[in-house]
């Protein structure tokens, strides 16, 4: 359906499909004007390249990169309502990287905006876990 709307060329319909998509089922309702901001970012973008864009996100999940071709320190963090990527990618993507980290939140695609404080913990445990972030942080 996405694709369809992107095919119009309706920015408007785009943005509002793509920040309802993007969070929670009842995140607009909670938080209206964060939910607002999110989506006047997405109608400063250009709907032109969108149907193009979303094609070749699509065919990547039918041939993935070889991630397992990846040797460093990974975190994976998906939310538990995220549309555009359901955790179950998320778990194939931690058992093809050696060793990475998967963190499942209760948000959407756009987990550092719905729920800041809890992905800044997970990303501050990460890089702690790395050597990476200072202790106070």
């Amino acid at each position: 359906m996405l694709l369809d709307v992107m095919e119009q060329g309706d920015n408007d319909a785009i943005s509002e499909l793509m920040t309802v998509a993007s969070f929670s089922p009842d995140f607009k309702e909670r938080n209206p004007a964060s939910f607002q901001a999110y989506k006047s970012v997405k109608l400063q973008n250009d709907p032109a390249p969108y149907p193009a864009i979303m094609r070749v996100l699509l065919e990547s999940f039918e041939t993935p990169a070889h991630l397992d071709s990846l040797h460093c320190p990974v975190l994976i963090i998906a939310g538990d309502s995220d549309t555009f990527m359901e955790v179950s990618v998320g778990e194939s993507m931690q058992r093809t990287i050696k060793d990475a980290i998967l963190e499942v939140l209760p948000t959407g695609h756009a987990a550092a905006i719905e729920t800041p404080a809890e992905f800044n913990r997970v990303v501050l445990s990460f890089l702690r876990g790395l050597g990476q972030a200072p202790e106070g942080s």
